[in-house]
Parts: C-alpha cells; structure tokens; sequence
C-alpha cells in the first residue's frame, strides 16, 4: 500500500561552523637567504566541486522529510561554500611567479579554505584535484576581499557551456557559465578565461573590464504548470511513500526561494493551467475563488494580499503562493476527499484556505510565459530572467513559440530557463530547447525528484553570474561572440542586441 505524501515544510538552511584546521604556507627563501615575505600579501579563496543534481535533490529530500534544516553535512556546515557545492579538503595550492616558479604552497583545509601570505612576486594562484579540471587563477581574484573567493572545478570529462547570456544596456553583459555534468555554475573564472567578438572584431583584452557577479540583484518570475496531469505520481522513495508532480515542483519553488538574496532579488510566480493567473494582490482577491482563513476555519475579514505586481523581495510572502499551488498541502482547510499531509511552510503562519483547489485543466505554457515576461517587466532589477517549467505539451494557448521570442526580444532580451519535467515523450522538447536558445536561456529536462536540484542550479546561477563590461555600448542587431576556455575545453554563443 503505498502512502502519499509530501516532504515537510522546508526550513531555512542551518549553517555550522566548523573549527578549521591548521593551515600550511611553505615559504622559499632565495638562493642568498633573503627571505620572500617582505612585501607579502595576504591571499584568501575556497576550493570547492559541485554536487550533481541528482546528489543536491537527494539531501533535500532527506532533511525535509526529516523535518531537518536542509542538507546539514560537511558542504553546508562550510559557511563559504555555496549549497550545492562540496569543499575541496586537503587540496596543494601553488603560488607562481611570472616563469611558473612555485615561490609558497597552502593547503585547504576541511572547508576548502587556504588563507596565507603570497610573495610579492606571485602573478598565479592553482590547484589540481584529483579527477577534476585544474584550477587556475591570477592572485588578484583573492586579494582585497571581504570574504574568501570561492573558486569551483568540475569532472576532467566534462566540458563548459554558456547557458545564459544577457544583455544589461550601457555595453553590459551577463553571463552564466555551467559544466555539462553537474550542470552547476562554474564559479571564479579570470578575465583570461573570456574572450569576445562584437560584429566579428575582436575586443581587446584591454578594454574588457570584467566582475564576477556574487552580489548583482535580478527580477526572476517563475511559470508553473498547474495542468492536470501534475496530479501523477511521479516517484516513491525507499519507504514506500509517493510524491507527485505537484508537489516536488512546490518543494523545488520554495528551495529556489532559499537562496535567493532577501531585500535585493525580485521574485514572483505566476500559474497556469488552461489560463493564466498572475499571482498578486488583485488574483488573490478573488470572490469565489480563494476563502481565506486562519488554522481554526475562521474566515478572515480581509483576504491574504502582499504586491500589486506580484514581485517582492521578502519572500515569505510567497510562501502561501507556492504552498497553494500545491494541492496536497495543509494550506487547504476544507480538502476530505484528498489526503492533505503535506505541512505548510513555516513562514506561512496560521493562513489557511478554506475553499478547494482552483486550477487543474489544459496546458497554455506559452500564454504563461507571456505573462511571467509582463510580470518581470515591473521589477525594478536590470537583470530579468524567467524559470518556465511544465509538464506536457503546450496544448491551449493563444501564443505561439515566436510569439514569445518576439516578446523578449521586445524587452530588450529576458533570458528564459525552460524547464521540461517528466519523460521526453510528455514534453516537445525541440520547441523548449528553441525558446531557451533564442531568448538567451537554458533548457533543462528532469525526472523525479531531480526538479529541486535544478531549481537550485538555476538559484545558484543567478547569484554568481559574469558582468562584462565593454567600452562602448552596444548597436541594435550587433552580434555578440563570447567564447569561455578553461584548461583544455573551450565554448562559444553568440547573441543579437535587440533594440
């Protein structure tokens, strides 16, 4: 008999600190004895590998079913790695001189962290992880910062890939780079990594002044499929108990929630079956749709409302928005014909719903899409994006594919993440695959409980992305050629400037 349920309210993550170990700097003295560290520089960074995404959701199933703080080990008891990344322990780095004369090594501790004095004559700071591609990275990227710089490799098989590239206006662009096996950002690429063209010319190095991104606000808004066929169980885990779709896509919402930059980050979510909603004030006061209560029944004498738009920075506020959408949660009073056993998160108080589910029909993914671009259109951050994730094929929408390529590229060129949840045969795959390509985004497929991995790689990729800055702004219709290298693999997209 299996049991259908759905993983506990998400808490925040809980983070740890551990005590560091000891860290060794072997310093050189020259031939004549003069000793190197005068004029020293104190360098500091992280090491660190990603997670897959099967790993990532894996942990998030654990400590949420559990009721735990998220993914409470080694990586997240590590204040300086970023969730969904692993510390690299015990790892040799290497301080060289111009002539890769190596003048002083550190060692990472349990956390991935090195902290030392770097000669003044060091030009290059590296690594080389078992299995992994090398790291390697001029010294100036860790000194001068507040915080260690974190510095991510990825498997020696795998390779880069621009999966987002945007442009900002005033000759800016964003981009975020991933690797083809974990699919997560590769994290404190140098300026050499980069090279550009714009309408074939190549840009000289010189004139590229480049940022990597830890801290730059964006405007997202997520589209979630709320057709009927979200309502299949899509997995059992090893006690028998079974989720739907539903439900992991409401797990994997609140997860990319998390890690999000409160009071900075934008966020809002809009809804669609056979129509489209646009969860904000004016769609939550609906009569006759939403009767909002408290845990007892009591109805309230005004409905839950928190933005005209629909995007807010405090994103406890959205926490009954995704709860809601979830129709086996507790945010549901009154629901005896279903089994509601899914706890509201807990930012979501004592609201309650009295009334029954509102959406379950057809699939109008492209008029969803449309909306979210109308949404983020009211944020107030320059960097706009859209995660689009459905189940099926778009099967009742008044808008075509080109209709929305058309639309983002009205808007100055919202990248859009497409993301395809189920078995291949459920979902047209070339025409999310186009809509990713064209907009600047990425396309994802998953299964299972591998939709809250990635939600949180798209979460990571907005926090850390490329800003690079060219001397001049851009032209309508110029073409755009950025090329990333890294150790032996190579990677090039190219982008349209829209007017």
């Amino acid at each position: 008999m299996k049991t259908r349920r759905l993983t506990k309210g998400l808490v925040k993550p809980l983070v740890i600190a551990l005590a560091t170990v000891g860290l060794t700097a072997c310093l050189n003295d020259d031939n004549n004895g003069t000793d190197r560290s005068v004029n020293n520089n104190t360098v500091s960074g992280v090491l660190i590998q990603p997670e897959t995404v099967a790993e990532t959701s894996a942990q998030v199933m654990a400590a949420s079913t559990l009721n735990l703080p998220l993914a409470v080990n080694a990586a997240t008891a590590c204040e300086s790695v970023p969730e969904g990344y692993e510390p690299l322990a015990n790892i040799v780095v290497s301080l060289t001189d111009d002539l890769g004369t190596v003048l002083a090594e550190l060692t990472t501790d349990e956390c991935g962290l090195f902290s030392g004095e770097a000669p003044a004559e060091v030009t290059l700071i590296s690594a080389t992880p078992a299995n992994s591609k090398p790291i390697s990275a001029p010294v100036s990227n860790f000194q001068g910062t507040s915080e260690p710089t974190p510095v991510s490799t990825f498997q020696s098989d795998a390779t880069l890939i621009i999966s987002v590239i945007q442009d900002l206006g005033n000759g800016k662009l964003a981009m975020t780079v991933t690797d083809s096996a974990s699919g997560k950002p590769v994290l404190g690429l140098a300026e050499q990594n980069f090279s550009f063209l714009v309408n074939t010319v190549e840009i000289e190095e010189s004139s590229v002044v480049y940022g990597a991104a830890t801290a730059q606000a964006a405007t997202a808004s997520l589209t979630l499929d709320a057709s009927s066929s979200m309502d299949e169980e899509v997995f059992t885990d090893s006690n028998d108990v079974s989720y739907t779709a539903f439900q992991l896509a409401a797990q994997a919402t609140h997860e990319f929630l998390d890690g999000l930059q409160t009071g900075s980050d934008e966020a809002g979510i809009v809804i669609f079956d056979d129509e489209v909603y646009t969860m904000n004030d004016s769609e939550l006061a609906k009569d006759f749709a939403y009767y909002w209560a408290d845990s007892d029944g009591n109805f309230l004498s005004e409905p839950f409302q928190f933005s005209e738009t629909g995007l807010t920075t405090d994103y406890s506020l959205l926490r009954p928005v995704v709860d809601m959408y979830n129709p086996f949660s507790k945010i549901y009073n009154n629901r005896s014909y279903v089994n509601t056993v899914d706890e509201v998160h807990p930012d979501v108080g004592n609201l309650r719903l009295n009334s029954a589910y509102y959406w379950a029909s057809a699939t109008a993914f492209y008029d969803g899409v449309k909306a979210s671009l109308a949404q983020v259109q009211q944020g107030s951050n320059a960097r706009k994006l859209i995660i689009a994730m459905t189940d099926g094929q778009d099967n009742s929408s008044a808008n075509t594919i080109q209709d929305i390529v058309a639309e983002s590229n009205s808007l100055g060129g919202i990248p859009i993440y497409t993301v395809a949840f189920g078995s291949e045969r459920q979902v047209d795959e070339n025409d999310l695959q186009e809509l990713a390509q064209l907009t600047g985004g990425e396309y994802k497929r998953v299964e299972g409980t591998d939709l809250t991995g990635l939600f949180q790689s798209i979460q990571t990729g907005i926090r850390f992305q490329y800003v690079v800055s060219f001397p001049d702004a851009f032209g309508a219709a110029d073409m755009v050629e950025a090329t990333v290298s890294l150790a032996d693999t190579e990677i090039s997209r190219q982008l349209t400037i829209q007017p």
